[in-house]
């Protein structure tokens, strides 16, 4: 019970990461806010955990800033703190050579994974500062270390997620807020099948 009276924003929490992730912080002791696009998804993982006190969902697109703040919001007034926001919600594009994506397939890679993570940066950031304490993590990729052939866009904003984490790092360490970024390899879920399928 290491997070017990803890309470985390998950965001992404119906896929294979977040419902795995949720899991493992009700465990803990946790309190959570289920973030993600679809209400009827939501509802289907909030049911089969079984924690009806400790989760809460909120439906909110990635890049939609008046929904994260919302969300951030609706952790604080459901359970009067906001210890933790783990930012899963991202996308695979497509899969094919850098120069065959059109520039409106990549920038929505990019903003979906990158503008994505900064907004919840964004805004938890200023509400830990006011608490002095806080974990924000990030969930990036092996593909934000190295490159993957086919895979330019996406490569590109999980770098990209490593370099803001690490900003964000340097610019708040004096201030108790701890900030980090995960890099899973591959994993059986509906984006590694999406990427075979490519």
């Amino acid at each position: 019970m290491r997070l017990k009276g803890k309470s985390v924003v998950l965001t992404g929490a119906t896929g294979a990461i977040g419902s795995a992730t949720a899991k493992r912080f009700l465990s803990e002791g946790a309190n959570i806010v289920l973030v993600g696009r679809s209400e009827d998804k939501l509802r289907s993982l909030s049911d089969s955990l079984n924690h009806s006190k400790a989760i809460t969902t909120c439906v909110a697109e990635a890049l939609d800033e008046v929904a994260v703040k919302q969300s951030l919001d609706c952790c604080i007034d459901t359970f009067g703190s906001l210890d933790v926001v783990f930012a899963n919600a991202g996308t695979e594009g497509a899969v094919r050579p850098i120069d065959t994506y059109s520039a409106e397939e990549f920038n929505h890679t990019l903003n979906v994974n990158v503008t994505g993570v900064w907004l919840y940066l964004k805004y938890s950031l200023p509400l830990m500062k006011e608490q002095k304490k806080g974990s924000f993590i990030a969930v990036a990729s092996g593909a934000g270390v190295v490159g993957f052939p086919g895979l330019g866009p996406y490569a590109a904003s999980k770098h990209a997620v490593i370099g803001l984490v690490k900003t964000a790092c340097l610019e708040n360490a004096a201030t108790g807020i701890r900030i980090n970024s995960l890099a899973p390899g591959p994993i059986d879920n509906r984006m590694m099948q999406s990427l075979a399928e490519q």
